[in-house]
């Protein structure tokens, strides 16, 4: 299972797809995560039974809450350039969903 899945909890009720980020202790975002949210939004779209899509955060941090070391876990340039890359393809999913 790939890191992103296994802190990413999705459920149907009716028409309406949950997605809910769950990764104790708080919600912080990688770009594993991204992509997979990315992915499922995608995914969800295209799905006619699909009527809405609610993104949730499994605690009381708000959804994408992220600290600093996350944000930092690779300084390096191009892990930056990946992180701005892959949040900007998961926004725009989300968006134009």
């Amino acid at each position: 299972m790939a890191q992103g899945q296994e802190f990413i909890k999705v459920g149907k009720v009716d028409r309406v797809t949950q997605i809910t980020i769950d990764e104790p202790p708080m919600n912080t975002i990688s770009v594993e995560i991204l992509q997979e949210l990315a992915k499922l939004v995608a995914e969800y779209e295209k799905d006619h039974t699909v009527r809405a899509i609610l993104l949730d955060s499994a605690n009381q941090k708000p959804p994408f809450a992220a600290e600093a070391a996350a944000l930092l876990a690779d300084p390096s340039w191009e892990g930056q350039f990946q992180m701005v890359r892959e949040g900007g393809r998961a926004l725009s999913a989300i968006e134009f969903s």
